[in-house]
């Protein structure tokens, strides 16, 4: 189903009462008891998500369930209300699914978007597995693993399809390796053990109980003198337990007296939200309504002071969304609607709000964070301690260019003895010409930066455009030679990331294409299209995340119109400037964007 990259709506997050609820509707849909399986085994089957809306490229509509660090894809739900699990949730969860193996040239078939066909599949089957319901598709290699998961379109009975060896045994929903967002790069485990881990409560409760009772009966079977020698250790147990619970509460108030006031806190949330209020009004304005937990997690938390970084809605004295933006409306800073339970903030205040107007800036937390990312990247480039995956190695960014010659440059290279297909820099190609230039003796005796032409010298001027065929000009200026002898040559570069080992980068033919800041309309309204991020080697899936935070609107990934294999990022509204910011922070110089704004109307 995703051959192609879908189209994803921004996601939120599922709230502790609704994830409870789909669990449950999961565990009965796979027909596991609540009670038969640990705490542990429930965060693997579905730990804390957001969800998102998509539309498939081939038309199949959905909702789509992501968790974990990376926001990794874990549960679809179809149209229909049934739930799949994806190949990253089957790795953790092997037991809730049958597996129907086949071989590996067939997995591949699966990942270029084919679905499962019957002769593929290797016998025996699992017995007796009913027409529509859920199984993974694994590689007969790798025991328990699934690398693909879909509804079954036929009826096995006895370990062999009832339809016959013929048709499409697996409707494929998702396959390791297809266009469904995935950050980084997984590796698929090589076996796992598809067995439920139960979890018996009443056999834990006998065997505490019965060790109790052993305990006890020796204990009584013991002489006098021993039972009082284990009273008196125990009472001097007690003691110093209760000594050192008395010293660890002591410790413990004093951590928290030191810490900032529950009035502190609130004042920091209400702070927080005047600062918001007064960035929306006097730069990029917010769009409403908005959700309270976009507008919290996105611009209250980011707008909190410095000192209280760490600090939760839940230790203010509101704990809750709701309390505190109704106590925030009655001062009317903000108005809220609440419905069925989700609350949603319909308007802000305007400047001539007390508050706002009488508002001064301070450090944020989010500007806090900007600083000690700069300067712990500072610090590694001058330790020389960049290390792949740290944010100074994926930050730090450079463009190497290099030229291949041909035609007067070759002979040029064999001239001097250098080689004839390799790649050179800039500073190699002028050393290379101007030995070229000392060994045939072509200097101006009467002004040494001239050089007399000699017909391949001449050749190179005059394909460059920097002379005309058939000129009789017999002297150039080395610089302009140089400059010539580079045009003459085939382009290409390397984009390095970090401390990236030159030699295992690939050479990419031409000139390094400007990352594309297009400010559009679209059905009315503006949107800010960025292209071209693929190459400076920046995820365009992790670069929509965090411009959707941002830039506080929804953003989408979509194909790009100048390659198969280009992505290219749209964000509501005219984004141009923190487009740049966030870019910058890739380590993408102003130098490699190019601004368009095709939004001004053009006059005649």
């Amino acid at each position: 189903m995703f051959k192609k990259n879908p189209t994803i709506k921004p996601f939120s997050p599922v709230r502790n009462s609704d994830r409870r609820k789909l669990l449950g509707q999961i565990l009965e849909n796979y027909g596991i008891e609540a009670d038969s399986i640990s705490s542990e085994t429930k965060d693997n089957i579905l730990p804390e998500v957001q969800t998102a809306k998509f539309i498939a490229r081939g038309g199949e509509k959905g909702v789509i369930y992501v968790g974990g660090e990376k926001n990794t894809p874990l549960w679809i739900k179809m149209d229909d209300n049934t739930l799949i699990p994806t190949v990253y949730t089957l790795w953790k969860c092997p037991f809730l699914v049958p597996i129907l193996y086949t071989w590996p040239p067939v997995i591949e078939k699966l990942q270029n978007g084919a679905d499962m066909m019957t002769p593929g599949m290797i016998r025996p089957l699992p017995d007796n597995i009913e027409k529509g319901r859920i199984v993974a598709v694994g590689d007969i290699h790798r025991k328990g693993v699934a690398l693909a998961v879909g509804t079954l379109s036929i009826n096995i009975q006895n370990g062999s399809p009832l339809e016959g060896d013929h048709g499409k045994a697996v409707i494929i929903v998702n396959c390791f390796g297809d266009e469904l967002p995935v950050k980084g790069k997984p590796v698929p485990p090589q076996e796992l053990d598809c067995t439920l881990p139960l979890y018996d409560k009443e056999s834990e409760s006998k065997a505490t109980i019965e060790a109790s009772t052993e305990a006890d009966t020796q204990s009584n079977d013991s002489n006098e003198s021993a039972a009082i020698e284990k009273i008196t250790e125990k009472i001097d147990q007690t003691n110093i337990s209760t000594q050192s619970s008395v010293q660890h509460t002591a410790a413990a108030t004093s951590k928290v007296n030191d810490g900032p006031s529950t009035a502190d806190i609130d004042e920091g949330f209400r702070k927080a939200l005047v600062a918001t209020i007064h960035q929306s009004r006097t730069g990029t304005a917010l769009s409403f309504p908005q959700p309270a937990s976009t507008f919290i997690s996105a611009h209250i938390l980011a707008n909190l002071p410095a000192n209280l970084a760490n600090i939760q809605l839940k230790q203010t004295s509101w704990k809750k969304a709701a309390k505190f933006l109704k106590a925030m409306e009655k001062e009317g800073l903000v108005k809220v609607k609440e419905r069925g339970g989700d609350v949603t903030i319909t308007s802000i205040a305007g400047l001539e709000h007390e508050s706002v107007r009488v508002f001064t800036k301070y450090r944020t937390a989010s500007a806090q964070k900007a600083i000690n990312e700069r300067n712990a990247v500072e610090n590694q480039e001058k330790d020389g301690s960049e290390e792949p995956g740290s944010d100074a190695y994926s930050r730090t960014l450079d463009i190497k260019e290099f030229y291949q010659l041909k035609d007067q440059g070759k002979l040029i290279a064999e001239a001097v003895g250098a080689s004839t297909s390799q790649y050179y820099g800039a500073a190699e190609l002028r050393t290379m010409l101007l030995e070229y230039i000392a060994k045939e003796g072509l200097i101006d005796p009467s002004k040494h930066k001239n050089v007399k032409l000699n017909p391949v010298l001449a050749k190179i001027l005059t394909s460059a455009g920097a002379r005309v065929a058939g000129s009789q000009i017999t002297l150039s200026t080395r610089e302009e030679l140089i400059d010539a002898f580079r045009q003459s040559c085939t382009k290409s570069y390397k984009v390095l990331r970090g401390n990236e080992d030159e030699n295992s980068v690939k050479y990419a033919k031409g000139a390094p294409p400007k990352i594309l800041i297009v400010t559009s309309m679209k059905m009315g309204h503006k949107i800010t299209r960025i292209l071209n991020v693929e190459t400076y080697k920046i995820d365009p899936q992790e670069l929509a995340n965090e411009l959707r935070v941002e830039c506080a609107g929804s953003t989408t990934v979509n194909k790009s119109t100048e390659g198969d294999k280009k992505h290219e990022i749209q964000v509501q509204g005219p984004q141009m400037k923190a487009a740049m910011a966030v870019l910058e922070r890739h380590g993408i110089k102003k130098i490699w964007m190019e601004i368009k704004d095709n939004t001004t109307s053009k006059r005649k």
